[in-house]
């Protein structure tokens, strides 16, 4: 069991070090990060609304999970800008509702439109796409001929609510309805075995589902968010999230404008450069600055380095958490002090 050193590096030398491993060496670990040889990176799918399964749905289907690499980020943020765009959703609208989407109603709020109705089509697609299947095979609904009106109260106001979550004119609901459990009848026609049909069932749940994410205002704060870490050892900047500190975080807006221009690679690898050293320069800053203060808030969670901290700051903490023990006598003290010192050298 190895003696602790009784010397501690100055502090000065301490950000020396992180400064001349993060800011300074951001050519270095853009090269490593460009060639996939920083391991895979530290990326988050966020809103403000939708969580849980549909973004961990999402994050299967642009498989981020699996990207090591400057240009496959950058193909799939260019990927998800089309598929999040106007034009490309507006598309995907009609194919499936037959008519346009509603400008005015396009990623807004609406007040009759319950939270409640839009994460039932978006957490479980597929319950209601079958839920609609039994209403129309046992209600046996007239589909070629369809008429809200001819309905009962029950099943028109549930309807009424499903359609009210899109951005449909009022004038245009029905007709909406109506193209919409066309194609349900469709999956509910297809000559095939029941597997496939499950298949067809969820496939097209799926295309519900996103186009409601889409469509719905909680799109506006959709973005991609990338972590990055200093190392405990060496302060060296990384993507890797395993025995580093959370140094800094870039975001990628996929439906709003943002400094990443995704025309060309060139470009975007320019202001990701660009964006992360000002935002490691803002990080060093903060940290230089706190270290000053010797009332800053200290954290004993591992969520910073110790050696960054100020010194009588983080002696107050480390104060507070052993009163916390209650009061001790002197031989308690000498035991305590030496159980530290024991876990300390392990």
């Amino acid at each position: 069991m190895k003696r602790l050193q009784t010397n501690t590096t100055s502090k000065s030398s301490i950000f020396d070090r992180l400064k001349d491993n993060s800011i300074y060496n951001i050519d270095q670990f853009l090269d490593k990060i460009e060639n996939g040889q920083d391991g895979y990176f530290e990326l988050e799918i966020t809103t403000n609304d939708f969580e849980g399964i549909e973004i961990a749905r999402l994050r299967n289907q642009y498989n981020i999970d699996e990207i090591d690499n400057l240009r496959d980020l950058f193909k799939i943020l260019k990927s998800m800008k089309k598929e999040f765009s106007e034009k490309e959703v507006s598309n995907s609208f009609k194919n499936i509702f037959g008519v346009e989407i509603d400008k005015s109603l396009f990623r807004k709020t609406r007040i009759d439109v319950s939270d409640f109705d839009k994460k039932q089509i978006i957490y479980k697609p597929v319950d209601f796409i079958r839920t609609i299947i039994n209403k129309i095979d046992i209600k046996k609904i007239n589909i070629d001929n369809f008429d809200l009106k001819k309905l009962d109260s029950l099943d028109q106001f549930e309807f009424k609510k499903f359609i009210k979550v899109f951005p449909i004119k009022e004038s245009e609901e029905e007709l909406a309805l109506k193209n919409f459990l066309k194609q349900v009848k469709e999956l509910m026609d297809v000559n095939s075995n029941k597997k496939e049909k499950e298949q067809l069932i969820y496939e097209f749940s799926k295309r519900i589902s996103n186009l409601l994410i889409k469509t719905d205002i909680a799109a506006i704060f959709f973005k991609v968010k990338m972590n990055f870490f200093y190392k405990k050892d060496s302060f060296e900047i990384t993507t890797q999230k395993l025995d580093s500190y959370f140094a800094t975080k870039l975001e990628f807006h996929i439906t709003k404008t943002n400094q990443f221009k995704l025309s060309s690679y060139k470009e975007f690898k320019n202001q990701f450069k660009e964006v992360l050293k000002k935002n490691l320069e803002d990080f060093y800053q903060e940290i230089l600055l706190d270290s000053m203060k010797e009332y800053s808030m200290i954290s004993l969670s591992g969520q910073k380095s110790l050696l960054l901290c100020n010194r009588e700051a983080l002696k107050q903490e480390m104060k507070l958490e052993l009163k916390r023990i209650l009061s001790l006598t002197p031989e308690e003290k000498i035991l305590v002090s030496e159980i530290i010192t024991e876990i300390l050298e392990e």
